[in-house]
């Protein structure tokens, strides 16, 4: 976002060129005012940068960059201006050329976390991931509570595929700011693509009771409960989306999927209950604290479940999270991993208790 500066210069920086930068009249360098249109020519390198930014938040970029140039003419070292200058470029499509101007003002303050933030934004739209990992690692390492750059470096952690990872940073921001709903919202959604599809719909729930008329959330969860074979709730979510937006192509689209697959649920419920005659069903087998840890441990409970499969999670849990697999992590990371692993190692000693029991 465009940075206005909470205090201005007490001087008067006068500008160091002799014409009007309104009407381009050739003035004086002693002159107060231009003697063709009147323009104020004391105005500081701030103000310019003051003007610019108003143009910016009415998405006139390349206006904005007129006044973000006269601020930097008067201050080439204004890390303000260089920042909002690479934001309007930007927003004009000039990606890489954003960059140059980011560093710069890195380049003059290396603790400006603004320009390192809209680095790595810059650089995750041009799809190098672990440039723009390193930006957002450097403006946590400023300020740990920066709740942008956790939730950022989420979403390149998704696109990265490292699912489990990014839902780590989207819970430091829930830490944060419980009232985050991009961050429950991405939880979420990376939930979904672990199949931990009740988890998801927890976040979804979350979502919806801060932001009612949120119909990503509706459609979202709707989707997880369609997976889960609850049509009709589903369909419910998918009905609540369109009510909010009629025009939402993906819950229109969902709705019509849920509908085809309650109309072949029977079929698929006589097969299941031919199944559950013949074996002992899952849900019948453990209790729901069971089933409950097994979920959290990311087992999958639609087939036979032992010991074994518990103890082959465990070594997949050990490979992803163990200190000396992510030795070339972030502090933070690091960290995370270390909490998470603490967690799975818990509920291994809860599983592994329960299994001794039954063998008994």
């Amino acid at each position: 976002m465009a940075e206005k500066l909470k205090e201005r210069n007490d001087g008067v920086e006068m500008l160091s060129v002799n014409y009007c930068y309104k009407c381009g009249n050739k003035v004086s360098k002693s002159s107060l005012f231009c003697n063709q249109c009147g323009y104020d020519l004391r105005k500081t390198s701030d103000d310019f940068n003051f003007l610019g930014i108003e143009l910016l938040e009415e998405n006139k970029y390349q206006e904005s960059i007129n006044y973000f140039d006269i601020a930097l003419e008067v201050d080439p070292d204004n890390i303000h201006a260089l920042n909002n200058k690479g934001l309007a470029l930007s927003n004009l499509g000039r990606t890489q050329d954003s960059i140059l101007f980011y560093d710069k003002a890195i380049t003059i303050d290396s603790r400006y976390a603004n320009a390192w933030h809209n680095k790595g934004d810059a650089l995750f739209q041009l799809g190098k991931y672990n440039e723009a990992l390193t930006c957002y690692d450097r403006v946590i390492e400023i300020d740990p509570n920066d709740k942008g750059a956790w939730g950022n470096k989420g979403n390149v952690l998704v696109s990265q595929g490292r699912i489990l990872e990014s839902i780590l940073c989207y819970e430091k921001v829930i830490g944060l700011d419980s009232m985050n709903t991009f961050a429950w919202y991405n939880k979420g959604i990376s939930l979904h693509n672990l199949g931990r599809y009740s988890e998801a719909i927890t976040c979804f729930d979350m979502v919806i009771s801060i932001e009612p008329n949120e119909a990503d959330a509706w459609n979202k969860k709707g989707f997880a409960l369609n997976t889960l074979g609850r049509f009709n709730e589903a369909i419910e979510c998918f009905d609540k989306a369109i009510v909010i937006n009629p025009n939402h192509a993906s819950a229109l689209n969902n709705r019509e999927v849920a509908y085809a697959n309650m109309t072949n649920s029977q079929n698929r419920n006589k097969d299941n209950q031919r199944q559950s005659s013949s074996s002992n069903n899952i849900l019948n087998y453990f209790t729901p604290e069971i089933i409950s840890l097994l979920q959290k441990y990311e087992i999958n409970i639609s087939g036979q479940v032992t010991f074994e499969t518990v103890k082959k999670k465990r070594k997949y849990w050990l490979e992803l999270l163990h200190p000396d697999k992510n030795t070339n992590k972030s502090e933070e990371t690091r960290k995370m991993a270390e909490h998470k692993l603490k967690e799975m190692n818990d509920i291994y000693r809860q599983l592994k208790d329960y299994f001794n029991d039954k063998n008994k």
